[in-house]
């Protein structure tokens, strides 16, 4: 799947986005305070916050750079113990707007692009959404050094937060193990 996106920063502020995806003609649109939208249709996040019933989408793809591999599989495995179940449309755009519209609970990258995240991270913040940087808890996301959650709700990306962690310490752990008997 692929799409056309096309988003407006304004020092750093995301101002305008516009997502079009051909194959199902689907154009999603956002302008800052005035909230977004699907072909012309106002559209909100289901806001779910029950991390047992989410459907989440993970960009895999990315998972073929050595960097994210073992990150990538730890996060998986760890999540798929708690969620309802498991996408991946292999586009950042498509995703992030399917959590816009309610049809994803969250979504979740690392590696992005500003590109990537420009106009879609602001539909999902006007249909109601959150977004948050997953590389650091405390972190606000930063649209120049995009690592993406977008959840239908905060309480749901911090949840989400909470169990990435546990995968984290569960893989420094097993890499730690493996040292010691290397």
């Amino acid at each position: 799947m692929s799409a056309v996106s096309v988003g407006l920063v304004i020092r750093k502020q995301q101002t305008l986005g516009i997502v079009y995806n051909p194959f199902t003609n689907e154009c999603y649109t956002a302008i800052k305070g005035q909230g977004a939208f699907l072909n012309g249709k106002r559209i909100r996040t289901n806001g779910e916050t029950d991390i047992s019933k989410v459907v989440f989408a993970y960009e895999i793809s990315l998972a073929r750079n050595p960097k994210y591999l073992d990150l990538y599989m730890y996060r998986l495995k760890h999540l798929m113990r708690v969620v309802s179940g498991i996408r991946s449309f292999g586009t950042a755009v498509i995703s992030a707007c399917y959590v816009a519209d309610g049809r994803l609970d969250a979504y979740q990258c690392d590696g992005l692009y500003p590109w990537d995240v420009a106009a879609a991270g602001l539909i999902v913040t006007e249909a109601g959404g959150h977004i948050c940087d997953t590389s650091d808890s405390g972190k606000a996301f930063d649209l120049m050094d995009p690592n993406f959650l977008v959840a239908a709700s905060k309480a749901l990306a911090d949840e989400f937060l909470i169990h990435e962690k546990k995968a984290d310490e569960e893989r420094i752990n097993a890499k730690n193990i493996k040292a010691i008997f290397a």
